[in-house]
């Protein structure tokens, strides 16, 4: 395996490490499922429409973008929106398993060396739930060092991302990315509240792509097509920021996280 690949790795599996085993079970309930698959029938499609109008890796990236899984910092920045952590964990286990479905159906013709780095990404997101879950007292014992793990690894695959794609930023990738954003955020509180969920949890945990995983995946086969994906992680965290800002100001503190 290269370094981007280690790096994805590790990434997916610290995340699956610090998401409960039990939250593969709330997909059952339909209420999760309308929220999880809701950004989904968006995004997919307004990503193939969009992708009729701008060149080859730009409709890669945003191919990638639209079916990738949630961000994994979703439980973070749930915590730091006063949401519940749990429900933000479900769905964001929820999106793993439907983005690998997914990449399948939508890059496979487009990019075959996608699929591998997709799928070993899936796994190791699962592999690490199950040592969780499995094996939580260990888990806590090397939390930190794993949490240090994984943020040296995304640091890797943002370097790798911004090497092969940073001359490829455009107006058009703002733009494409902002359109993404706002999409999936719109869905994931609307089928939140269409379902009677907490939309604060499904906004982090189901309306967000993680840029990183997506743009390793396209950029593994097209350097330039992680153009679209790295502008989107900009975007995000400084919407987060905002957000996370916004609301401590307008209640003095975290949210006491409401019970669905």
């Amino acid at each position: 395996m290269d370094p981007t690949s280690v790096a994805l790795f590790v990434l997916l599996f610290v995340a699956g490490a610090q998401t409960p085993l039990l939250a593969l079970f709330a997909l059952r309930r339909r209420r999760t499922l309308l929220v999880v698959v809701g950004p989904y029938a968006l995004l997919a499609p307004l990503a193939v429409i969009l992708g009729t109008a701008v060149d080859a890796p730009t409709r890669l990236g945003l191919l990638a973008l639209a079916v990738a899984p949630a961000e994994l910092a979703a439980p973070g920045i749930a915590r730091a929106i006063g949401a519940r952590i749990d429900t933000a964990g479900a769905y964001l286990a929820g999106t793993v398993v439907v983005s690998f479905a997914l990449t399948f159906a939508f890059l496979g013709p487009s990019a075959p060396l996608a699929i591998g780095a997709a799928r070993d990404a899936a796994f190791a997101f699962l592999i690490g739930m199950t040592f969780g879950g499995a094996l939580p007292t260990i888990r806590d014992r090397i939390l930190t060092p794993l949490r240090r793990a994984g943020d040296l690894a995304l640091l890797v695959l943002v370097a790798v991302a911004i090497a092969g794609a940073a001359a490829h930023v455009s107006g058009q990738s703002v733009a494409l990315a902002l359109l993404m954003l706002a999409g999936g955020a719109t869905a994931a509180v609307a089928a939140a509240v269409l379902g009677g969920g907490d939309r604060w949890s499904a906004l982090p945990g189901a309306g967000t792509r993680d840029f990183a995983v997506a743009a390793t995946i396209v950029g593994s086969a097209t350097p330039a097509a992680a153009a679209v994906p790295l502008v989107y992680g900009g975007l995000l965290f400084l919407g987060a920021a905002l957000l996370v800002f916004r609301r401590h100001r307008t209640r003095g503190g975290p949210e006491e996280p409401r019970r669905t």
